[in-house]
């Protein structure tokens, strides 16, 4: 596992179980006034794949404004820290660097006198053997934490990275990932966007937004973090709306930015993933009708050669390395029955450089999580990496 250096961590008190509310929203800070207090969670109208319905467009070729800040992350061996990040949450069980933590709830979730209870295994946790990194757009984490806390515990991975979270960092739920023996990090921003990264083995180097001297983006859109070595990115790459919306143009902007951050941060050589929703259909395989969507965003050509740039850079769909097939998809839209018809995109992708994808054994969706009451409209992507 590759250690971080400290920075600048804050100690907090043993049993809380939760760190790092935003500094910002509690300054008042633009990005954070700008979310109403009541629209916590809420889920907005859901248009064509997912269409995101913003506050307001940022004009042609501009970033909105948004707080983009390190958090301080754990030492070696402490206990627990936390963070002071504006927009940004960081909530940490016990440290994890040599066995796996777990925890058992004593009482009910949310109860009177619920508590979490941790205990250590004797399991070690070495992610050069084994590590499944997942990522799924929940499309609202207050709507759908049920369901989340229990594919978790179904499936436990060591990895997930989660999109569409919708809520204030103030709102997420850490306690609940920490009982179940994740680590997390939270960059929310309030009814729209929100990404999320929850490790059980190991965060350190933690980036929330862009870290760059770029301008500020208001849209909580994309957290870094090291997992058991791995540099992870959860993403939500914007939606883009039509082709000629001005956000079509930020989402463009927005994948020339994260390449720039890529090759002026990252080494194509170590092992990184960058993994979420990408609001792309990587050919043509990806959509249920490719004469359907002629003129739309998602299959564009700018789109796909976007996402090409990132792959000359060194990342690879790990989800290709393993089916060459058409007609698999993680997106299906609520309307119209497109789940049960077979009309879906595979917009959510798993990139990883060389060398990390060359340790995957299998990748899969998992469409079952997309039926039942109250789902997502995407599933869980899942790759295995040994």
């Amino acid at each position: 596992m590759r250690a971080a250096a400290p920075r600048n961590g804050v100690p907090c008190g043993a049993a809380s179980a939760t760190a790092g509310v935003a500094a910002g929203a509690a300054a008042g800070g633009a990005a954070a006034g700008a979310v109403a207090a009541g629209a916590v969670g809420a889920v907005g109208a859901v248009g064509a794949a997912g269409t995101e319905v913003a506050a307001a467009d940022p004009a042609p070729g501009e970033y909105p404004a948004k707080n983009s800040r390190q958090l301080s992350l754990t030492d070696e061996g402490s206990v627990r820290n936390c963070s002071n990040i504006s927009s940004t949450s960081h909530a940490l069980g016990p440290a994890m660097g040599e066995a796996e933590s777990s925890a058992t709830l004593v009482d009910s979730i949310g109860g009177a006198g619920g508590r979490w209870q941790w205990a250590r295994t004797s399991r070690p946790i070495d992610s050069a053997t084994v590590l499944r990194i997942v990522t799924w757009n929940v499309n609202s984490l207050k709507a759908r934490l049920p369901r989340v806390e229990q594919w978790l515990a179904e499936n436990g991975p060591e990895v997930i990275c989660l999109q569409e979270t919708k809520m204030k960092d103030s709102a997420f739920p850490a306690e609940v990932f920490n009982a179940m023996g994740y680590e997390t990090a939270h960059h929310g921003q309030g009814q729209w966007n929100g990404v999320a990264i929850l490790s059980k083995v190991g965060l350190d180097d933690v980036v929330a937004g862009w870290d760059d001297d770029g301008p500020e983006d208001t849209d909580a859109r994309i957290l870094w973090a090291t997992c058991g070595g791995v540099r992870v990115a959860s993403a939500y790459v914007p939606n883009g709306r039509a082709l000629d919306d001005p956000h079509y143009t930020y989402k463009l902007g927005w994948l020339e930015r994260l390449r720039q951050t890529l090759l002026r941060r990252e080494d194509a050589g170590s092992e990184l993933a960058v993994c979420g929703d990408f609001n792309i259909c990587p050919d043509d395989r990806d959509v249920w009708s490719p004469e359907a969507w002629v003129g739309n965003t998602h299959v564009s050509e700018p789109e796909r050669e976007a996402l090409r740039s990132l792959e000359a850079w060194g990342l690879e769909d790990v989800y290709r390395r393993h089916h060459d097939e058409g007609g698999l998809y993680s997106f299906w839209d609520y309307r119209g029955g497109d789940f049960h018809q077979g009309r879906g995109l595979r917009i959510d992708l798993i990139m990883a450089t060389a060398s990390l994808a060359a340790r995957s054994v299998d990748a899969r969706v998992d469409r079952d999580a997309r039926k039942g009451e109250k789902p997502s409209d995407h599933a869980p992507v899942i790759a295995q990496f040994d």
